[in-house]
């Protein structure tokens, strides 16, 4: 993995394409990685966290050694203001939560979900 990391990809390598079923899609990681000023490594590491891989697996993923990866979660706690990799995780999902209940429904959502009204021919017999 010696290829740069584009500035803006969130999930830049193939590792982050094989990654176990996701709570959050690439939308979401880039909401998050815009509102705590994550860089795209910080990015692969958390999204790797939260899969539930353990700090050699991490490492060996992303090809850099075991206290590069600490050093990621440790910059990530600070970002966030957390103390380990559950609270890390319970921040994203709240903070995803709260973006997606304030954000008011759209047009295109509620037509979709709204019957519009049918003509009926009625007959009437004598």
């Amino acid at each position: 993995m010696n290829e740069l990391i584009a500035d803006n990809d969130v999930s830049s390598t193939n590792v982050m394409q094989s990654l176990p079923k996701q709570l959050l899609d690439d939308q979401r990681w880039a909401y998050l990685r815009k509102r705590y000023g994550m860089t795209a490594r910080e990015i692969q590491v958390a999204r790797l966290v939260c899969c539930g891989f353990g700090n050699d697996h991490i490492a060996a993923e992303l090809e850099i050694k075991h206290a590069t990866v600490k050093t990621h979660i440790r910059n990530l706690y600070r970002k966030l203001w957390v103390h380990n990799k559950i609270s890390m995780l319970l921040k994203f999902i709240e903070d995803i939560n709260t973006v997606i209940v304030a954000e008011p429904p759209t047009h295109e959502y509620l037509s979709s979900n709204i019957a519009e009204p049918t003509a009926q021919t009625v007959t009437v017999s004598n």
